[in-house]
């Protein structure tokens, strides 16, 4: 089985890895699903020797191919996606394109981004009639950054939660609900997605 490691910043990545699961199945032919495995460094990912020191560890410890997933908020000071990626990739040196084994995918601005399109779940589970934002997705920014806005609904719904809580609300909100839908207001996330059915030999979106 085809092994992908997935170096993550922490909880909502390693939660979201299910629902990239549960839309890798069925894409894939028979017997070629990957086992993906996530590695959080529990912080924002830097452009690091730490960094590479993973990597490598990683593909010595038998991984096919690892992907590195950061989010563009936070003090790393990444202009948006791009530039993530760009600057990520340079402080690897040579290991992106090493066997064509390591790539770098980045969430514009943060992952909480690619939860907006599920809107109409985000309003039941929060109890609330606020509208849905009217910028697209991935140009909500670190003004007012997709997790800020997911608290304000929570704390405004009729439940009157604290807050958003990644840990218990993100699975509920992406229970049963389809990546792909997501995918068509979120480029970048379209482009995690492809990778990882282009590395599992199935049709990209």
């Amino acid at each position: 089985m085809r092994k992908i490691s997935l170096i993550v910043e922490g909880a909502s990545e390693e939660i979201f890895l299910d629902s990239v699961r549960n839309f890798l199945r069925p894409q894939c032919p028979a017997g070629a699903m990957p086992k993906l495995v996530a590695r959080p460094m529990n912080s924002n990912i830097p452009p690091s020797p730490k960094l590479i020191k993973m990597v490598r560890a990683l593909l010595q410890d038998g991984s096919n191919h690892v992907i590195i997933l950061t989010d563009v908020k936070g003090p790393n000071k990444f202009k948006d996606a791009q530039d993530a990626i760009a600057q990520i990739e340079s402080s690897l040196g040579g290991l992106p394109s090493l066997n064509n084994q390591v790539f770098v995918h980045a969430a514009q601005y943060e992952i909480e981004a690619w939860l907006i399109p599920f809107w109409p779940r985000i309003q039941a589970l929060a109890q609330s009639q606020r509208s849905k934002p009217t910028k697209a997705p991935e140009q909500i920014n670190n003004q007012k950054p997709p997790s800020r806005l997911l608290g304000e609904i929570w704390r405004t719904g009729s439940r009157k939660s604290k807050s958003y809580n990644k840990v218990s609300h993100l699975p509920k909100i992406l229970e049963g609900q389809d990546l792909e839908h997501a995918s068509k207001e979120c480029p970048t996330l379209k482009l995690f997605l492809n990778r990882l059915l282009t590395l599992s030999g199935a049709k990209t979106l």
